[in-house]
């Protein structure tokens, strides 16, 4: 067995739980390494610093900067990995290069407010289906939730009483964020009136058994009924460029956003500024010829 399984698949099994962001990210892993041995071959004892340099460099070349810069953190932990288990020659994880930080150059992409609304309103909350995906798409518009967190939701995350949900998110720390009223109240119906009854941890299932965690091709058709073009990209993302663009709008302050969203850095929130024309218009400087 390549070393590479034994590293990784292991730890993506956990019984009885829904897929949450770390499971998904261990196997978005597992799959980006075996694409990297492929190139580098799955005998450790043959691998050294001119060719992992070598293929990483030339990897760099062809494809998209934040996809080899994953990959490069993958194979870090592979190697680390290698090393600690007598299975390859140590330091090798100093060959693999440091890929520069580029500033996004693309503005992201949002919809309005009023399109979010329509999408919300367009449930049918006379079935079952309807119940759960208004719930769903209310949780993704007030809270700006990623799609891991949406299936890894688990009833006990939800603080009725304080009305909060803890959520788990793309790393081993966990948050706290206020629930809305309408979300909340939304998300109280579609437990009492809609949700399957199983001995399944998660808060939201198939309607059809067996009733296993949610996915979020339910919430892309969601939005292809109600007419919207994501133009590829990610459900979840587009409602959380929205929602971050609409706060900063309104006035909502970085840090207020960065804490919504879970970000570590205020500098990666500060990107959806960059799409509020009023506010940049107020700030902009004349153009020089057009003072002369």
């Amino acid at each position: 067995m390549c070393p590479g399984r034994r590293f990784l698949r292991p730890r993506c099994r956990t019984l009885n739980s829904p897929p949450n962001c770390r499971h998904l990210t261990l196997r978005n892993a597992d799959y980006c390494l075996r694409r990297l041995l492929l190139r580098l071959g799955d005998n450790p004892e043959t691998l050294d610093a001119s060719s992992i340099r070598a293929a990483m460099l030339t990897r760099a070349q062809s494809v998209a900067h934040s996809q080899v810069s994953s990959e490069c953190t993958v194979l870090r932990s592979y190697l680390r990995f290698l090393a600690a288990n007598g299975l390859c020659r140590p330091g090798l994880v100093e060959a693999v290069p440091c890929i520069a930080r580029r500033p996004a150059a693309s503005l992201p992409r949002y919809v309005d407010k009023s399109v979010i609304e329509a999408l919300i309103a367009s449930c049918d909350t006379a079935t079952a289906i309807g119940l759960r995906g208004r719930a769903v798409l209310l949780l993704l518009a007030r809270l700006a939730l990623r799609s891991g967190d949406i299936t890894a939701l688990r009833l006990d995350d939800i603080n009725w009483e304080q009305a909060t949900l803890t959520l788990g998110g793309k790393s081993r720390r966990s948050a706290t964020l206020p629930l809305p009223q309408d979300a909340g109240d939304a998300l109280g119906e579609y437990i009492l009136r809609a949700r399957p009854r199983c001995s399944r941890a998660a808060v939201f299932l198939n309607s059809r058994a067996p009733h296993c965690g949610l996915s979020s091709a339910s919430v892309r058709r969601a939005m292809q009924r109600a007419g919207i073009d994501g133009d590829g990209l990610p459900v979840t993302h587009l409602f959380r460029h929205s929602r971050a663009t609409h706060l900063l709008r309104d006035g909502a302050s970085p840090e207020a956003v960065a804490a919504l969203l879970r970000h570590q850095s205020v500098e990666t929130t500060a990107l959806y500024a960059r799409v509020d024309v009023p506010m940049l218009l107020e700030v902009a400087q004349p153009w020089p010829e057009a003072v002369r």
